[in-house]
């Protein structure tokens, strides 16, 4: 259909409006639906139908056209409360996904809208609204309050869409993830059905050789798409890291190429993330253990990171309270904050440690 036939057609009111906006919004530039979405012909269309269609014909030009998606909302429904309340909640589930570091500037928005919708015992709708809540207060770092807030969601008895429960199923997720509560998290996801996820939860939680029976049975299932496929095939190539000596190497390029190539979500690079840094402290606190001090050059040998990696790793642990050493910037290695010890104790200190690493690499 060419564009005007297609206009022709979405101004008829089609029972199948949706998929006509839909196949519209494809032909428009952003000027145009820029142009059409504030033309008269289109802002004099029911109420309803505006709900239905602006979202969809305005999101190929996300982000740039949210700003004007915000401001036809606070237009067209100034009393038509219950549109206004769906388009608001879709707009800042669009914002979170689209410009995820604006989400502390809308927290407070998010919170109210939860807030006023509880007052109206809105149900199927205060738990989208809930769901969306959590992962604001997950984006911005404010991970007591957003477990507080799952908990306080999933306690309701509401009955809720396969959808919405999904969405739920993965914001529970990713707060346990967040949490370090890995088998809690695998769980959550595996009940929504994000096989990847259920993937990095089991691998942080040390059953990285589960991996390969998840990656051989959702291979054969035909409802699970080609790209989540293919990230369940790259994880199970990072489980494989575990069985070689020096792995940290591997796992640091697997984990950038998955980054690369699959653009994660949030709580999949942040889960990436956590395992290379859990890695990397227990690797590191074993080698460093009959040390007081050691080149960051000799370190990066025994680990298989470069300098510069490392270091940034380094430098978190430290700060984090997790490595009791500091990084001499003059001669470029690692000292051990050092408490005096008197005498044979402390000899006998260095001797057990000292032993206990020679034991492990036997």
């Amino acid at each position: 259909m060419t564009k005007q036939e297609l206009l022709n057609k979405f101004y008829s009111n089609p029972s199948n409006i949706t998929e006509v906006a839909s196949e519209l919004a494809k032909k428009l530039t952003q000027v145009e639906i820029e142009e059409l979405t504030q033309s008269e012909k289109f802002q004099a269309l029911p109420k309803v139908t505006i709900h239905i269609v602006l979202p969809v014909i305005l999101q190929p030009y996300f982000p740039a056209l949210l700003p004007l998606y915000k401001d036809l909302i606070e237009k067209l429904f100034v009393s038509q409360l219950q549109f206004k309340q769906a388009l608001i909640l879709d707009y800042l589930g669009s914002l979170l996904h689209f410009q995820p570091e604006k989400a502390g500037s809308y927290t407070a928005q998010i919170d109210a809208l939860v807030h006023e919708l509880k007052e109206k015992d809105a149900s199927v709708k205060l738990v989208r609204a809930q769901t969306l809540q959590i992962s604001y207060h997950l984006q911005t770092g404010n991970l007591q309050k957003a477990k507080a807030l799952l908990m306080s969601t999933r306690a309701q008895k509401i009955r809720l869409p396969a959808d919405i429960q999904k969405q739920l199923d993965f914001v529970s997720g990713s707060v346990m993830i967040f949490c370090g509560e890995y088998t809690a998290a695998a769980g959550y996801y595996s009940e929504g059905g994000f096989h990847a996820h259920v993937c990095i939860s089991k691998i942080l939680n040390g059953e990285w050789h589960q991996i390969d029976r998840i990656a051989s049975q959702i291979q054969k299932k035909e409802d699970i798409t080609t790209e989540e496929k293919d990230l369940v095939l790259k994880l199970y190539q990072l489980s494989l890291a575990f069985l070689e000596k020096k792995y940290l190497q591997n796992l640091q390029e697997i984990t950038q190429e998955i980054k690369t190539v699959f653009k994660p979500t949030f709580e999949m690079e942040f889960a990436l993330n956590k395992l290379i840094e859990n890695e990397v402290q227990k690797t590191v606190l074993k080698i460093l253990k009959p040390y007081r001090k050691i080149q960051l050059e000799q370190l990066s040998n025994l680990t298989g990171l470069k300098v510069e990696m490392l270091q940034q790793l380094l430098t978190k642990l430290i700060v984090n309270g997790q490595l009791n050493y500091i990084i001499d910037g003059e001669t470029n290695s690692l000292v051990k904050i050092v408490q005096e010890v008197k005498g044979s104790e402390g000899l006998l200190r260095e001797a057990y440690e000292l032993v206990e690493v020679l034991q492990s690499w036997v």
